[in-house]
């Protein structure tokens, strides 16, 4: 009996041991998953609150109450014509060599789309993919396209304080870099862009 008894234990012990280590190696693994949500939704919330400050004083051509923008924002093909070296000369202790650096990156190696909530960005509008290929299919395209934004993911530094985002409208691009000042995102300097002239 004795020796019976000794097996259930021996045998509870060690499938307990590796019930456990199945619990946290589950556990473990859903970290990267659990912290990203976080990252994102964090994200999300200091995206969101960027813009919105911002766009009254940016976004105001064409003079409407409302902003037709696209229902995205990615910064696939964004960033053209962006050189740091007149920034650099221009402000020359904004950034360190690092924060360049982790820019350049932001810039060129997040090309995925983050999809806008409606009602995300105050009075706006968004126009979608196909609405886009209506336009350009249009004789009046020219002038349709320049009624609607296409803007970058706000690329954040030191903790959300400094933001830097590209933006395009009839063909232009612009790439802004801004800091927060008492809560307030406040313009610091263009980075680069491309203007095209009708």
């Amino acid at each position: 009996m004795d020796t019976i008894l000794m097996y259930f234990i021996v045998y509870f012990n060690k499938n307990s041991m590796k019930i456990i280590y199945l619990i946290l190696l589950f556990s473990i693994s859903l970290l990267p998953i659990l912290s990203k949500a976080q990252t994102d939704t964090v994200y999300e919330k200091h995206m969101y609150e960027f813009i919105n400050q911002i766009r009254y004083s940016q976004f105001d051509y064409p003079r409407t109450d409302t902003l037709l923008i696209r229902n995205f924002l990615s910064n696939k093909s964004m960033f053209s014509g962006v050189s740091f070296v007149a920034i650099k000369k221009s402000h020359p202790h904004v950034l360190s060599e690092e924060e360049f650096h982790e820019l350049s990156n932001q810039f060129h190696d997040d090309t995925t789309r983050f999809c806008l909530k409606e009602n995300g960005i105050e009075k706006s509008k968004f126009i979608s993919d196909n609405a886009v290929r209506k336009l350009e299919s249009s004789q009046e395209f020219r002038e349709k396209y320049c009624t609607y934004w296409k803007i970058s993911k706000p690329c954040f530094l030191r903790n959300y304080t400094i933001c830097v985002f590209s933006y395009t409208i009839c063909d232009s691009q612009s790439t802004l870099l801004y800091q927060k000042v008492n809560d307030k995102w406040v313009y610091v300097a263009k980075l680069g862009g491309i203007t095209n002239d009708y």
